[in-house]
């Protein structure tokens, strides 16, 4: 018998597992990378980011903040460096240091000071060396009114000068030596007392602010209102500073008038009006502002506003807005600079002054101020 030749075994080759993997990969990190990129772009987009930071700061819940603010107007520069904490459900909390300059004046006026704002709406003040600063003011008050006479040529002499500060003194200086060290404390009451109709405005105020960080309807509102009337503009990237991505913004003027027509409309703007009429005035008045440059050569309305935001989270980091309101013969010189770096979220602790002065008690020792500046310009005479 012949032998069967043997059937030749065919070899298969094993499927390139690893080729697949690869491909499966690169299709995995393109389709990914892909959606990721276009989430990328969109999340990062610089009018979300500025958005994001503005509405972060709006509905933060706590929240620590430094900076500074100084406002220029005429002869008087006015700045403020403070440091404070706060939260809705915590209260309020600052220090802050106030500078005082004017060329009329012999010496620069500061004052240090701390306040808490309550719970329940009650406010406290203290002013740190309150005796000194009271000293230094008068000195200040004095020197610029001897100087305004000697321009009329005249001359005061020690005596009639000292007159001046006693005059000022006999009014407030047993107030001032009542109050040294201790918190000044202005309740709701005291508010009431002074002035209802200031009483009745200041807590419902607080009732519908306190609503906005609650009530998620009436942000989005407003927020369906800019959607289609985006009256920021960025005008500039910054770039990336400390974590954070900052933009140069502007405000399109025409745009802007659009969106303030309509948020007049709104419940916020009418739970605001029905507060007060005073801060309707002053919130339309700042809307009606809303757009740029007005220049003209009498007054320069100039702004620039720089936004901070952190890269991943959005929330406020640093805004920053220097705004020339008017710098003319008639109105005279009014500018505004602020820098306000806020910590969202951030942990806080509020504690309320126990060692406390009532206001009631400091009015009720307190004579009318226009008695005491008669006073002392009927002593000024030479």
């Amino acid at each position: 018998m012949s032998e069967e030749p043997k059937s030749k075994k065919i070899k298969k080759n094993p499927p390139k597992k690893g080729v697949i993997a690869a491909v499966l990969a690169v299709a995995l990190v393109l389709f990914v990378g892909s959606g990721y990129a276009v989430y990328a772009l969109w999340y990062q987009n610089p009018e979300k980011v500025v958005i994001d930071s503005m509405v972060s700061a709006v509905l933060a819940k706590t929240a620590k903040t430094s900076g500074n603010v100084t406002i220029e107007y005429n002869d008087f520069v006015f700045a403020v460096q403070f440091d404070g904490e706060g939260g809705s459900n915590e209260g309020n909390s600052g220090s802050g240091l106030l500078t005082i300059k004017n060329k009329k004046l012999a010496t620069d006026i500061e004052i240090k000071g701390r306040a808490v704002i309550a719970k329940n709406g009650d406010v406290y003040f203290k002013v740190n060396d309150l005796k000194k600063v009271y000293s230094n003011a008068l000195t200040a008050i004095v020197g610029s009114q001897v100087e305004m006479i000697k321009k009329q040529g005249q001359t005061l002499t020690n005596d009639q000068a000292a007159s001046i500060r006693q005059a000022y003194d006999s009014l407030l200086g047993s107030v001032i030596t009542k109050i040294g060290e201790k918190w000044i404390k202005f309740s709701v009451d005291d508010i009431r007392s002074v002035n209802p109709k200031i009483s009745k405005e200041y807590t419902c105020i607080q009732d519908t602010v306190k609503q906005v960080t609650e009530d998620k309807k009436l942000l989005d509102e407003v927020a369906a209102i800019y959607a289609k009337n985006k009256f920021l503009v960025i005008k500039e990237n910054l770039g990336v500073r400390d974590g954070s991505v900052g933009y140069m913004v502007d405000i399109d003027k025409e745009i802007g008038k659009t969106f303030n027509d309509a948020f007049k409309e709104t419940v916020l703007y009418k739970k605001l009006s029905e507060c007060s009429s005073n801060l309707i005035e002053y919130l339309e008045s700042g809307l009606g502002e809303l757009g740029s440059n007005d220049n003209n050569t009498t007054s320069s309305k100039a702004r620039k506003i720089q936004v901070w935001a952190n890269q991943w989270s959005h929330q406020l980091t640093q805004f920053k807005a220097v705004s020339m309101m008017s710098n003319n013969k008639d109105s005279g010189k009014f500018a505004v600079n602020i820098d306000i770096r806020p910590q969202i979220n951030a942990p806080v602790t509020v504690t309320i002054p126990k060692d406390t002065v009532p206001f009631k008690e400091i009015t009720s020792s307190l004579s009318v101020r226009n008695s005491a500046t008669t006073s002392a310009e009927k002593s000024s005479r030479p």
